[in-house]
This record gives structure tokens, sequence and C-alpha cells, in this order.
């Protein structure tokens, strides 16, 4: 995974994580035609902002089910369903869209 950062922009080039200066949150996208599963996206996204190797995480499964949020957020037929839970030191908010936000924790 190849990571740019300065004082106003952090991405990742390979998963495309981008930094917002003006909200302060980093922003990524689910790609619904890849075979990786949502919460591999989350995951992915918060290693970009700790700077953590996913493998040195905590599991997220510790703090939601995975299948049950993939679930939730494929299911979601009338309308967008947001879900922010706290995850190594990060809030993240995750749209059934597919947006995914992750603000670090102060």
């Amino acid at each position: 995974m190849s990571r740019i950062q300065d004082e106003s922009t952090a991405l990742d080039t390979d998963d495309r994580v981008g930094f917002d200066p003006i909200t302060q949150t980093y922003h990524t996208r689910h790609d619904g035609e890849s075979p990786d599963p949502l919460y591999m996206t989350v995951i992915k996204a918060v290693s970009v902002v700790t700077g953590r190797e996913p493998e040195a995480m905590e599991p997220l499964y510790s703090h939601l089910e995975p299948d049950a949020f993939e679930a939730l957020m494929s299911t979601a037929q009338d309308g967008i369903v947001h879900l922010s839970f706290s995850f190594e030191g990060c809030t993240i908010v995750v749209s059934s869209s597919g947006e995914v936000a992750v603000e670090r924790e102060e």
C-alpha cells in the first residue's frame, strides 16, 4: 500500500482514501463490484488514517458483527442507511451507498 501525505492531504494511492482538510475527515468509497466485503474497505481506510497495518489493529468483529453489518448495508431498500461506530481511535460513518468517512477521535 503506497501512501502520500503532507499537511493538507493524505492519499492512499492503492485504495483511494483522501483527506478533507475542511471537515478533518478521511473519505473513501466501497466498490460494490469488488470481491472484498464492505468491512474490508473500512479496515483499509482506518489503516490509512492510523498508519497501522490491519494485522496490528484490534479485530473489527470486537466492535460489530461483520455479517450483520454487511446484511444491513446491502439490504437498505428505501433510502440510505448510515452506521456510525468507534474503532481504533476513530469514528467511522458508513453509508449503504458505499461511502466511508473516518475521523480521528481527539
